[in-house]
């Protein structure tokens, strides 16, 4: 039995001006109170993460923790999306108090979401 590839190199993230532009102008995105997914679908065989995190959320302190978390539940997540997809993750709130598992919890929720949303597009 071989174990997942879990490293978050560069070839996971999106990383260009031109690719957040582009996800962004797509304008295909959902949201919950937590975060927001901005998406299309990934042009690789992989899923890759871009992250927004504006100084709302909070001091540079907070900002890269809240990335590191977000880091983390999407390399633990990723393999549950159907297809591989370009994400965009953009918290809209930061909770202190148990963010990890409310992270895990808002992203595992907004992916069942988009999954519903992509199977419904197959049909049409």
């Amino acid at each position: 039995m071989t174990t997942p590839d879990r490293r978050f190199g560069r070839d996971r993230r999106v990383r260009s001006r031109r690719d957040f532009q582009e996800i962004y102008g797509g304008r295909r995105s959902i949201r919950n109170r937590d975060l927001t997914f901005c998406w299309r679908p990934a042009e690789g065989d992989r899923s890759r993460l871009g992250l927004s995190v504006g100084r709302r959320i909070g001091g540079a302190v907070e900002r890269n923790r809240v990335k590191r978390v977000l880091r983390e539940v999407f390399r633990h997540e990723a393999g549950t999306l159907a297809r591989p997809l370009d994400l965009i993750v953009i918290p809209r709130a930061y909770h202190s108090a148990a963010d990890h598992a409310r992270m895990l919890s808002s992203f595992r929720h907004l992916a069942r979401k988009l999954e519903r949303e992509l199977a419904g597009e197959e049909r049409e």
